[in-house]
Protein backbone atom coordinates (compact mmCIF):
# COMPACT_ATOMS: atom_id res chain seq x y z
CA UNK A 1 0.00 0.00 0.00
CA UNK A 2 1.26 3.47 -0.87
CA UNK A 3 2.39 5.59 2.06
CA UNK A 4 -0.13 8.27 1.17
CA UNK A 5 -2.95 5.71 1.40
CA UNK A 6 -1.97 5.03 5.01
CA UNK A 7 -2.37 8.66 6.07
CA UNK A 8 -4.23 8.98 9.40
CA UNK A 9 -5.55 12.50 8.80
CA UNK A 10 -9.11 13.23 7.63
CA UNK A 11 -9.41 13.85 3.90
CA UNK A 12 -10.77 17.12 2.50
CA UNK A 13 -10.87 18.42 -1.06
CA UNK A 14 -11.03 21.67 -3.01
CA UNK A 15 -13.02 22.15 -6.18
CA UNK A 16 -11.03 24.68 -8.22
CA UNK A 17 -11.47 26.50 -11.51
CA UNK A 18 -14.22 26.57 -14.12
CA UNK A 19 -13.59 22.92 -14.94
CA UNK A 20 -14.08 21.94 -11.29
CA UNK A 21 -10.67 20.34 -10.86
CA UNK A 22 -10.61 18.32 -7.64
CA UNK A 23 -7.60 18.71 -5.35
CA UNK A 24 -7.54 16.16 -2.54
CA UNK A 25 -5.58 16.78 0.65
CA UNK A 26 -5.32 16.14 4.37
CA UNK A 27 -6.56 18.24 7.28
CA UNK A 28 -4.09 18.62 10.15
CA UNK A 29 -5.14 20.55 13.29
CA UNK A 30 -1.46 21.08 14.07
CA UNK A 31 -0.97 23.27 11.01
CA UNK A 32 -2.18 26.88 10.98
CA UNK A 33 -1.65 27.43 7.22
CA UNK A 34 -2.84 25.68 4.06
CA UNK A 35 -0.31 24.44 1.47
CA UNK A 36 -1.05 23.15 -2.05
CA UNK A 37 1.19 21.47 -4.60
CA UNK A 38 2.49 24.05 -7.08
CA UNK A 39 3.12 21.36 -9.67
CA UNK A 40 -0.45 20.09 -9.38
CA UNK A 41 -1.83 23.62 -9.84
CA UNK A 42 0.36 24.18 -12.91
CA UNK A 43 -0.51 20.81 -14.47
CA UNK A 44 -4.20 21.62 -14.09
CA UNK A 45 -3.71 25.11 -15.56
CA UNK A 46 -4.84 26.87 -12.38
CA UNK A 47 -1.64 28.93 -12.11
CA UNK A 48 -0.20 30.78 -15.08
CA UNK A 49 2.74 33.09 -15.67
CA UNK A 50 5.77 33.72 -13.50
CA UNK A 51 5.53 32.94 -9.81
CA UNK A 52 7.59 34.55 -7.06
CA UNK A 53 8.69 32.00 -4.47
CA UNK A 54 9.86 32.61 -0.91
CA UNK A 55 11.74 30.27 1.42
CA UNK A 56 10.04 28.89 4.55
CA UNK A 57 10.91 26.57 7.39
CA UNK A 58 8.23 24.88 9.46
CA UNK A 59 8.76 24.66 13.21
CA UNK A 60 10.36 21.30 13.85
CA UNK A 61 10.57 20.67 10.10
CA UNK A 62 13.47 19.33 8.12
CA UNK A 63 15.18 21.90 5.89
CA UNK A 64 13.61 24.66 3.83
CA UNK A 65 10.73 24.56 1.38
CA UNK A 66 9.78 27.13 -1.27
CA UNK A 67 6.25 28.45 -1.71
CA UNK A 68 4.32 31.24 -3.42
CA UNK A 69 1.31 33.03 -1.96
CA UNK A 70 -1.67 32.61 -4.32
CA UNK A 71 -5.37 33.48 -4.32
CA UNK A 72 -7.88 31.01 -5.78
CA UNK A 73 -11.65 30.69 -6.02
CA UNK A 74 -12.67 27.36 -4.53
CA UNK A 75 -15.27 25.20 -2.82
CA UNK A 76 -14.39 23.06 0.19
CA UNK A 77 -15.61 19.45 0.16
CA UNK A 78 -15.82 16.86 2.95
CA UNK A 79 -17.65 13.61 2.29
CA UNK A 80 -20.83 14.50 0.42
CA UNK A 81 -21.07 18.11 1.68
CA UNK A 82 -19.83 21.17 -0.22
CA UNK A 83 -19.50 24.84 0.73
CA UNK A 84 -20.24 27.78 -1.51
CA UNK A 85 -17.51 29.38 -3.63
CA UNK A 86 -15.02 31.48 -1.68
CA UNK A 87 -11.80 33.31 -2.53
CA UNK A 88 -9.04 31.61 -0.51
CA UNK A 89 -5.43 32.61 0.18
CA UNK A 90 -2.99 29.69 0.29
CA UNK A 91 0.65 28.77 -0.31
CA UNK A 92 1.66 26.88 -3.46
CA UNK A 93 4.66 24.68 -2.53
CA UNK A 94 7.29 23.93 -5.17
CA UNK A 95 8.79 20.42 -5.48
CA UNK A 96 6.04 18.94 -3.36
CA UNK A 97 7.30 15.35 -3.76
CA UNK A 98 10.76 16.31 -2.48
CA UNK A 99 9.81 18.38 0.55
CA UNK A 100 8.53 17.42 3.96
CA UNK A 101 4.90 17.57 2.78
CA UNK A 102 5.42 14.38 0.75
CA UNK A 103 5.76 12.37 3.97
CA UNK A 104 2.35 10.70 3.91
CA UNK A 105 0.50 13.74 2.56
CA UNK A 106 -1.62 13.97 -0.56
CA UNK A 107 -1.40 16.99 -2.87
CA UNK A 108 -2.55 19.44 -0.19
CA UNK A 109 -2.14 20.04 3.52
CA UNK A 110 -5.13 21.89 4.94
CA UNK A 111 -4.44 23.94 8.06
CA UNK A 112 -6.83 25.55 10.50
CA UNK A 113 -7.07 28.70 8.38
CA UNK A 114 -9.08 26.81 5.73
CA UNK A 115 -12.05 26.72 8.12
CA UNK A 116 -11.84 30.45 8.75
CA UNK A 117 -11.60 31.24 5.02
CA UNK A 118 -14.82 29.33 4.33
CA UNK A 119 -16.52 30.30 7.61
CA UNK A 120 -17.06 26.60 8.22
CA UNK A 121 -16.42 23.78 10.66
CA UNK A 122 -15.46 20.23 9.75
CA UNK A 123 -17.01 17.37 11.68
CA UNK A 124 -16.21 13.69 11.73
CA UNK A 125 -18.61 10.97 12.86
CA UNK A 126 -16.80 8.94 15.51
CA UNK A 127 -18.77 5.81 14.65
CA UNK A 128 -18.62 5.79 10.85
CA UNK A 129 -15.53 7.92 10.23
CA UNK A 130 -17.45 10.04 7.71
CA UNK A 131 -16.56 13.71 7.44
CA UNK A 132 -18.89 16.60 6.67
CA UNK A 133 -18.80 20.39 6.58
CA UNK A 134 -21.15 22.79 8.32
CA UNK A 135 -21.15 26.55 8.03
CA UNK A 136 -20.06 27.72 11.44
CA UNK A 137 -22.32 29.90 13.55
CA UNK A 138 -22.38 30.86 17.21
CA UNK A 139 -23.93 27.53 18.19
CA UNK A 140 -21.54 25.24 16.28
CA UNK A 141 -18.66 27.40 17.51
CA UNK A 142 -19.75 26.81 21.10
CA UNK A 143 -20.06 23.07 20.45
CA UNK A 144 -16.56 22.94 19.00
CA UNK A 145 -15.11 24.80 21.99
CA UNK A 146 -16.87 22.40 24.36
CA UNK A 147 -15.46 19.38 22.51
CA UNK A 148 -11.95 20.79 22.49
CA UNK A 149 -12.05 21.22 26.27
CA UNK A 150 -13.61 17.79 26.68
CA UNK A 151 -10.76 16.23 24.67
CA UNK A 152 -8.36 17.45 27.37
CA UNK A 153 -10.09 15.35 30.01
CA UNK A 154 -12.27 18.06 31.55
CA UNK A 155 -15.86 17.63 32.63
CA UNK A 156 -17.86 19.90 30.30
CA UNK A 157 -21.45 21.15 30.51
CA UNK A 158 -22.95 23.47 27.91
CA UNK A 159 -25.68 26.10 28.46
CA UNK A 160 -25.10 25.74 32.17
CA UNK A 161 -27.42 27.28 34.75
CA UNK A 162 -25.15 28.97 37.28
CA UNK A 163 -27.57 30.11 39.96
CA UNK A 164 -29.89 31.69 37.39
CA UNK A 165 -27.12 32.91 35.08
CA UNK A 166 -26.83 30.94 31.86
CA UNK A 167 -23.19 30.45 30.87
CA UNK A 168 -22.02 28.97 27.58
CA UNK A 169 -19.74 26.30 29.06
CA UNK A 170 -18.95 25.21 32.60
CA UNK A 171 -15.76 23.20 33.20
CA UNK A 172 -14.73 21.19 36.20
CA UNK A 173 -11.62 19.16 36.95
CA UNK A 174 -10.02 17.61 40.01
CA UNK A 175 -6.45 18.24 41.00
CA UNK A 176 -4.16 15.52 42.31
CA UNK A 177 -4.98 16.66 45.83
CA UNK A 178 -8.68 16.05 45.16
CA UNK A 179 -9.68 19.71 44.99
CA UNK A 180 -12.28 20.60 42.36
CA UNK A 181 -11.52 23.55 40.07
CA UNK A 182 -14.49 25.09 38.27
CA UNK A 183 -14.27 27.43 35.28
CA UNK A 184 -16.81 29.64 33.52
CA UNK A 185 -16.29 29.77 29.75
CA UNK A 186 -18.02 32.30 27.50
CA UNK A 187 -17.74 31.94 23.70
CA UNK A 188 -17.75 34.90 21.29
CA UNK A 189 -18.25 34.10 17.61
CA UNK A 190 -17.26 37.45 16.06
CA UNK A 191 -15.67 38.59 12.83
CA UNK A 192 -13.78 41.40 14.57
CA UNK A 193 -11.59 41.29 17.69
CA UNK A 194 -13.60 41.09 20.89
CA UNK A 195 -13.72 44.42 22.77
CA UNK A 196 -13.36 45.25 26.45
CA UNK A 197 -17.10 45.48 27.16
CA UNK A 198 -17.52 41.74 26.67
CA UNK A 199 -14.65 41.12 29.09
CA UNK A 200 -16.29 43.45 31.63
CA UNK A 201 -19.57 41.54 31.31
CA UNK A 202 -17.80 38.26 32.05
CA UNK A 203 -15.89 39.93 34.89
CA UNK A 204 -19.16 40.93 36.58
CA UNK A 205 -20.45 37.38 36.33
CA UNK A 206 -17.14 35.99 37.55
CA UNK A 207 -17.13 38.26 40.61
CA UNK A 208 -20.60 37.01 41.50
CA UNK A 209 -19.54 33.38 40.99
CA UNK A 210 -16.45 33.79 43.17
CA UNK A 211 -18.37 35.48 45.99
CA UNK A 212 -20.97 32.69 45.88
CA UNK A 213 -18.18 30.08 45.72
CA UNK A 214 -19.49 28.71 42.41
CA UNK A 215 -16.33 29.04 40.28
CA UNK A 216 -12.61 29.68 40.61
CA UNK A 217 -11.69 30.67 37.05
CA UNK A 218 -13.18 32.39 34.00
CA UNK A 219 -12.19 32.16 30.32
CA UNK A 220 -13.34 34.02 27.22
CA UNK A 221 -12.88 32.17 23.91
CA UNK A 222 -12.94 34.21 20.70
CA UNK A 223 -13.13 33.26 17.03
CA UNK A 224 -11.39 36.51 16.01
CA UNK A 225 -8.91 37.54 18.70
CA UNK A 226 -9.10 40.40 21.21
CA UNK A 227 -8.53 44.15 21.22
CA UNK A 228 -5.69 45.67 23.24
CA UNK A 229 -8.17 47.20 25.67
CA UNK A 230 -9.85 43.82 26.14
CA UNK A 231 -6.51 42.27 27.08
CA UNK A 232 -5.83 45.04 29.61
CA UNK A 233 -9.23 44.62 31.25
CA UNK A 234 -8.85 40.83 31.29
CA UNK A 235 -5.46 41.06 32.99
CA UNK A 236 -6.83 43.25 35.77
CA UNK A 237 -9.95 41.08 36.21
CA UNK A 238 -8.06 37.76 36.16
CA UNK A 239 -9.96 36.62 33.06
CA UNK A 240 -8.24 34.17 30.71
CA UNK A 241 -8.40 35.06 26.99
CA UNK A 242 -8.13 32.20 24.50
CA UNK A 243 -8.23 32.35 20.70
CA UNK A 244 -9.92 29.40 19.03
CA UNK A 245 -6.91 28.71 16.79
CA UNK A 246 -4.72 28.26 19.88
CA UNK A 247 -7.27 25.88 21.35
CA UNK A 248 -7.44 23.90 18.11
CA UNK A 249 -3.66 23.74 17.88
CA UNK A 250 -3.54 21.84 21.15
CA UNK A 251 -5.80 19.13 19.73
CA UNK A 252 -4.10 15.92 18.66
CA UNK A 253 -3.48 15.38 14.93
CA UNK A 254 -6.02 12.56 14.94
CA UNK A 255 -8.74 15.23 14.78
CA UNK A 256 -10.92 13.28 17.21
CA UNK A 257 -11.37 16.42 19.28
CA UNK A 258 -13.48 18.04 16.56
CA UNK A 259 -16.12 15.31 16.66
CA UNK A 260 -19.59 16.75 17.14
CA UNK A 261 -21.84 13.82 18.03
CA UNK A 262 -25.56 14.15 17.52
CA UNK A 263 -26.28 14.20 21.24
CA UNK A 264 -23.94 17.16 21.63
CA UNK A 265 -26.43 19.31 19.72
CA UNK A 266 -28.79 19.04 22.68
CA UNK A 267 -28.67 21.42 25.62
CA UNK A 268 -27.20 20.02 28.80
CA UNK A 269 -29.46 21.99 31.10
CA UNK A 270 -33.07 20.90 31.46
CA UNK A 271 -34.77 24.30 31.58
CA UNK A 272 -34.14 27.71 30.04
CA UNK A 273 -36.19 30.89 29.75
CA UNK A 274 -36.06 33.71 27.22
CA UNK A 275 -37.09 37.14 28.51
CA UNK A 276 -38.83 39.67 26.27
CA UNK A 277 -38.97 43.19 27.70
CA UNK A 278 -37.68 46.75 27.24
CA UNK A 279 -33.99 47.23 28.05
CA UNK A 280 -34.40 50.62 29.77
CA UNK A 281 -32.89 51.16 33.23
CA UNK A 282 -36.29 51.52 34.94
CA UNK A 283 -36.98 47.85 34.17
CA UNK A 284 -33.62 46.57 35.46
CA UNK A 285 -34.83 45.73 38.99
CA UNK A 286 -37.95 44.12 37.57
CA UNK A 287 -35.76 41.92 35.41
CA UNK A 288 -33.05 41.05 37.94
CA UNK A 289 -35.10 40.82 41.15
CA UNK A 290 -38.60 40.13 39.94
CA UNK A 291 -38.14 37.83 36.94
CA UNK A 292 -34.62 36.42 36.89
CA UNK A 293 -34.34 35.51 40.59
CA UNK A 294 -37.79 33.92 40.58
CA UNK A 295 -37.02 31.79 37.54
CA UNK A 296 -33.66 30.77 39.02
CA UNK A 297 -35.42 29.38 42.11
CA UNK A 298 -37.42 27.13 39.78
CA UNK A 299 -34.28 25.90 38.00
CA UNK A 300 -34.42 28.13 34.92
CA UNK A 301 -31.45 29.85 33.34
CA UNK A 302 -32.51 33.22 31.87
CA UNK A 303 -31.31 35.23 28.90
CA UNK A 304 -32.30 38.42 27.15
CA UNK A 305 -31.06 39.12 23.67
CA UNK A 306 -29.03 42.12 24.88
CA UNK A 307 -26.95 39.74 27.03
CA UNK A 308 -25.79 37.65 24.08
CA UNK A 309 -23.04 38.65 21.63
CA UNK A 310 -23.32 37.43 18.05
CA UNK A 311 -22.75 38.16 14.37
CA UNK A 312 -25.43 38.38 11.72
CA UNK A 313 -29.05 39.57 11.91
CA UNK A 314 -30.49 40.20 15.35
CA UNK A 315 -33.87 38.70 14.43
CA UNK A 316 -32.20 35.42 13.45
CA UNK A 317 -30.61 35.36 16.89
CA UNK A 318 -33.92 36.11 18.60
CA UNK A 319 -35.68 33.32 16.72
CA UNK A 320 -32.94 30.86 17.69
CA UNK A 321 -33.10 31.83 21.36
CA UNK A 322 -36.90 31.60 21.46
CA UNK A 323 -36.83 28.22 19.74
CA UNK A 324 -34.24 26.83 22.17
CA UNK A 325 -36.01 28.09 25.31
CA UNK A 326 -38.50 26.07 27.33
CA UNK A 327 -40.66 29.02 28.31
CA UNK A 328 -40.96 32.70 27.44
CA UNK A 329 -41.59 35.51 29.93
CA UNK A 330 -42.61 38.89 28.53
CA UNK A 331 -43.03 42.21 30.36
CA UNK A 332 -45.59 44.27 28.38
CA UNK A 333 -46.32 47.23 30.69
CA UNK A 334 -45.19 49.73 28.06
CA UNK A 335 -46.21 49.68 24.39
CA UNK A 336 -42.99 48.65 22.64
CA UNK A 337 -42.88 47.52 18.98
CA UNK A 338 -39.80 45.33 19.52
CA UNK A 339 -41.41 43.56 22.47
CA UNK A 340 -44.61 42.91 20.50
CA UNK A 341 -42.67 41.64 17.49
CA UNK A 342 -40.69 39.16 19.59
CA UNK A 343 -43.86 38.17 21.42
CA UNK A 344 -45.51 37.33 18.09
CA UNK A 345 -42.61 35.04 17.19
CA UNK A 346 -42.86 33.35 20.59
CA UNK A 347 -46.57 32.67 20.20
CA UNK A 348 -46.01 31.28 16.72
CA UNK A 349 -43.64 28.63 18.11
CA UNK A 350 -46.31 27.29 20.46
CA UNK A 351 -44.08 27.81 23.51
CA UNK A 352 -45.52 28.56 26.95
CA UNK A 353 -45.58 32.37 27.23
CA UNK A 354 -46.08 34.20 30.55
CA UNK A 355 -47.22 37.83 30.19
CA UNK A 356 -46.57 40.37 32.96
CA UNK A 357 -47.85 43.94 33.21
CA UNK A 358 -48.25 46.83 35.66
CA UNK A 359 -50.81 48.59 33.47
CA UNK A 360 -53.96 46.71 32.39
CA UNK A 361 -55.41 49.72 30.54
CA UNK A 362 -52.64 49.83 27.92
CA UNK A 363 -52.76 46.16 26.90
CA UNK A 364 -53.22 46.08 23.10
CA UNK A 365 -56.40 44.58 21.71
CA UNK A 366 -54.49 41.70 20.05
CA UNK A 367 -53.29 40.25 23.37
CA UNK A 368 -55.96 41.61 25.73
CA UNK A 369 -57.79 38.28 25.91
CA UNK A 370 -54.62 36.46 27.06
CA UNK A 371 -54.00 35.80 30.72
CA UNK A 372 -51.62 38.38 32.23
CA UNK A 373 -49.86 38.56 35.57
CA UNK A 374 -50.87 41.99 36.87
CA UNK A 375 -48.58 43.34 39.61
CA UNK A 376 -47.99 46.56 41.51
CA UNK A 377 -44.50 45.91 42.89
CA UNK A 378 -41.60 43.47 42.59
CA UNK A 379 -42.66 41.34 45.58
CA UNK A 380 -46.09 40.82 44.06
CA UNK A 381 -44.51 39.96 40.71
CA UNK A 382 -42.24 37.37 42.34
CA UNK A 383 -45.14 35.70 44.14
CA UNK A 384 -47.48 35.57 41.15
CA UNK A 385 -44.77 34.54 38.69
CA UNK A 386 -43.70 31.71 40.98
CA UNK A 387 -47.25 30.38 41.16
CA UNK A 388 -47.67 30.61 37.39
CA UNK A 389 -44.45 28.71 36.74
CA UNK A 390 -45.62 25.92 39.04
CA UNK A 391 -48.74 25.48 36.93
CA UNK A 392 -46.77 25.30 33.68
CA UNK A 393 -43.77 23.15 34.52
CA UNK A 394 -43.85 19.49 35.56
CA UNK A 395 -40.56 18.39 37.13
CA UNK A 396 -38.96 15.59 35.13
CA UNK A 397 -38.60 13.42 38.26
CA UNK A 398 -42.39 13.48 38.79
CA UNK A 399 -43.22 12.07 35.35
CA UNK A 400 -44.08 8.38 35.61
Amino acid sequence: MNQKDQNPYPQLALRLGKDSRMLVGDFDTGSSKTFLSYEWLVDNELIQGKTLFSSFKMIGGRGLFHAAFVILDAQLIAGDTVTGVSSIQVYAVRDWDHCQFSNGMRWALFGRDILRMFGASVEIDGRTGETRITTQNWQTFEIEVANLFRSRGLSVQRDYNLDGNQVDIFLSEKTRSGKELRTIVECKFHRKPVGNQYVRNLSNLFEFAKSAKLAEHAILVSSSGFSKDARLVAASADIGLVEIDDLRAKASPSFSQLVVANHEQKKTTSKSAFIIMPFSSEFQDIYMLGIRETLAKHGFACRRVDEVEFNGRIMDQIRDMIQMSDIIVSEVSEPNPNVYYELGIAHATGKDVILCTRNVRDIPFDIRDLNHIVYNNIMELREKLSKRIETLVIPVDDIK
